[in-house]
């Protein structure tokens, strides 16, 4: 999974062509910031959120193409 491809674009955006334009799938990117998100929080001070269970479950019913090589 490439991460952060919409913030890279829109980072390096400077000096590109409007024409130019990249595909994004949004809700690949909107899943990789809420993992990055929980991982800092477990990072932090070792806790979750009670929807952390409910997301991963989410994920294993819905994106195992994510999963795979885990």
């Amino acid at each position: 999974m490439y991460l952060n491809k919409a913030k890279n674009w829109l980072k390096h955006w400077q000096g590109m062509k409007d024409e130019e334009t990249i595909e994004i799938e949004l809700e690949t990117e909107a899943i990789q910031y809420i993992v990055r998100a929980i991982t800092n929080l477990a990072g932090h001070d070792k806790s979750c959120t009670s929807e952390t269970p409910r997301f991963f479950e989410w994920i294993e019913k819905n994106r195992k193409d994510l999963l795979n090589g885990l």
